[in-house]
């Protein structure tokens, strides 16, 4: 008797796979094209909005109830079919990277939910499960799903999944945290072919800082990974006050990373060796003097990293309407 009873229950449930695999290759064709779609016309962060249209349009004709502009945010939506007690939870993510277009393949995976979404959608009544689809916007460096979460986004779902192209199948992947830096160098302004020898390069300081950041990366964890970015080299070749400022960060499974260039762990069932620090500010002075002569200016560096009150990294919020 339990035998037949776990036979019939297996067939049930390879009956329930066939309807939603054949659910899936019957609109093959237009996830494909949607993936395409996506892919040749990249948008980024909080600007979305031809994607933000054009991932739901199946769902929408598949009979699902679809919420535009979800929770106040311009290119979020929600979609919704069934009505069973268990709720599954389904990403999509459309935002390109600044440059680089769907490097990442976010179209591929906002198709990939879609299609997941209309497979599952296909045996929703018979397996007794709510499908939502939530758009997720500006993955790519905005935080998007911080900022749906704290508007009350996927409250009540009893199951949240998303795919991510790889180069690999891994049916449970982990992912690495990341935490965002920027850090400024400020100098003192003097006349290049007068009086260099009066001015802090702060450009010299942040070659210094990229060089022993660059050192670092052979004692660093596998599981750790630190790349930063020039976004401002100063405006003149006179050695300026207003130096570099760099965009760095830092990914992670378990260690803390280097004070100083990005803070915080990803261990939550780990305590850290000693209490990560949730800003960083140095100011150095330090002087030089001659045998003779007299004292030269102070060198002074700065760099800061942002506080908690900034969410921990510092990402773009949503336009203000």
């Amino acid at each position: 008797m339990p035998g037949s009873m776990d036979g019939a229950r297996t067939g049930a449930l390879d009956g329930r796979k066939a309807a939603a695999r054949a659910r899936v290759e019957r609109h093959a064709e237009e996830l494909i094209a949607l993936s395409e779609r996506l892919h040749a016309d990249p948008e980024t962060a909080w600007e979305e909005h031809r994607a933000a249209a054009a991932v739901p349009e199946l769902l929408d004709r598949a009979g699902f109830a679809v919420t535009p502009r979800y929770l106040g945010l311009d290119t979020a939506f929600h979609a919704r079919f069934g009505q069973g007690p268990v709720r599954i939870a389904l990403c999509a993510e459309y935002d390109a990277l600044p440059g680089l277009g769907h490097a990442c393949g976010h179209d591929l995976i906002a198709a990939s939910a879609v299609g997941a979404a209309l497979g599952l959608a296909a045996v929703a009544d018979e397996a007794g499960i709510t499908v939502e689809v939530y758009g997720t916007p500006a993955e790519e460096g905005g935080g998007g799903k911080i900022e749906m979460l704290d508007r009350g986004a996927f409250t009540g779902a009893d199951l949240a999944m998303m795919v991510h192209p790889a180069p690999v199948d891994v049916a449970e992947a982990r992912p690495f945290a990341v935490s965002h830096s920027r850090i400024s160098y400020t100098g003192r302004s003097a006349h290049a072919a007068a009086y260099p020898e009066a001015g802090v390069n702060a450009a010299d300081a942040f070659t210094v800082a990229q060089v022993a950041i660059g050192l670092l990366r052979q004692q660093l964890p596998p599981t750790t990974r630190v790349h930063g970015i020039v976004t401002h080299a100063g405006d003149a070749r006179t050695p300026s006050r207003s130096g570099p400022r760099a965009a760095g960060t830092s990914a992670r499974r378990r260690w803390p990373s280097w004070s100083g260039w990005n803070h915080g762990y990803c261990a939550p069932s780990r305590p850290a060796p000693w209490p990560p620090a949730a800003s960083w500010t140095s100011n150095r002075r330090a002087s030089r003097t001659r045998s003779s002569g007299p004292t030269r200016p102070p060198s002074r560096t700065t760099g800061r990293t942002p506080s908690p009150s900034a969410g921990g990294s510092p990402r773009r919020r949503p336009p203000r309407g």
